[in-house]
């Protein structure tokens, strides 16, 4: 992968309380606009897109979305992770017209296109493994998150489905 992506401790929120899903993506989307990793309008365009083309994941016990837009609104490459203390529903990637309730929600800020696919599938294929959506459920500081993340995204640990 030839796109380095940050993890910035401070846009991790773990047992975030929200309602809708466009509190998650405000909240995490100004975290990273105030670390001047994404442009102004990174959450309007992250919003527009949910619409068109959801992100909300069916995985099983714990499901995700995995929000994400454009590469002109990014600076950097970073990932926004919240595990959220109540359900939040999504609308589904595979089945646009149903509805999902999400436990963690994964904003990607992606700034090459060319790797933007790339990096999506792996972040769905890590998503399926139970064992690593719950380690994140579990984790209570936002240090812990980050290395449950990217442990996984630098490859050094996988389960078995």
């Amino acid at each position: 992968m030839d796109q380095e992506i940050q993890i910035v401790r401070e846009c991790i929120l773990p047992h975030y309380e929200a309602f809708r899903k466009e509190d998650i993506i405000l909240e995490l989307s100004k975290r990273m606009r105030k670390r001047n990793l994404v442009e102004a309008d990174f959450q309007e365009a992250v919003m527009k897109r949910e619409q068109k083309y959801p992100t909300g994941l069916l995985i099983g016990k714990h499901n995700i979305a995995i929000p994400h837009t454009e590469p002109q609104y990014v600076k950097a490459p970073c990932i926004g992770i919240a595990t959220l203390k109540n359900r939040v529903s999504f609308h589904r990637m595979d089945a646009c017209d149903e509805l999902v309730d999400v436990d963690v929600v994964l904003l990607l800020a992606l700034s090459q296109a060319h790797t933007h696919m790339e990096m999506l599938s792996k972040i769905i294929l890590m998503c399926q493994d139970e064992v690593f959506i719950e380690e994140l459920m579990q984790a209570e500081q936002e240090t812990d998150i980050e290395k449950i993340v990217r442990k996984r995204l630098e490859g050094e640990e996988q389960h078995e489905q």
